[in-house]
């Protein structure tokens, strides 16, 4: 079973529009955390995780040794037209 879409916040994206596919964003970026003001999602952190790891989330990628946990803005793009299809 999909997750229900997730809430985005429309008119605060334009930060996610005008990156490249190839790009790179963080946990803090995706999800409602700290004093982020324009997540890409409206859901906590523990949510995401939830779902990436049950595989309904993209898998995130690994920079090196403590270089971070990163997901590819193509991927996410690709997530979330898939949740708006499927509904």
């Amino acid at each position: 079973m999909m997750p229900a879409r997730p809430s985005l916040k429309p008119p605060t994206l334009s930060w996610f529009d005008a990156l490249s596919d190839a790009a790179l964003i963080r946990e803090q970026q995706i999800v409602a955390k700290g004093d982020n003001p324009a997540p890409l999602l409206q859901v906590s952190p523990s949510t995401w995780w939830r779902w990436v790891r049950a595989g309904k989330a993209p898998q995130p990628i690994k920079v090196s040794d403590g270089g971070g946990t990163f997901w590819r803005v193509g991927d996410m793009r690709k997530w979330l037209a898939s949740l708006e299809v499927q509904q």
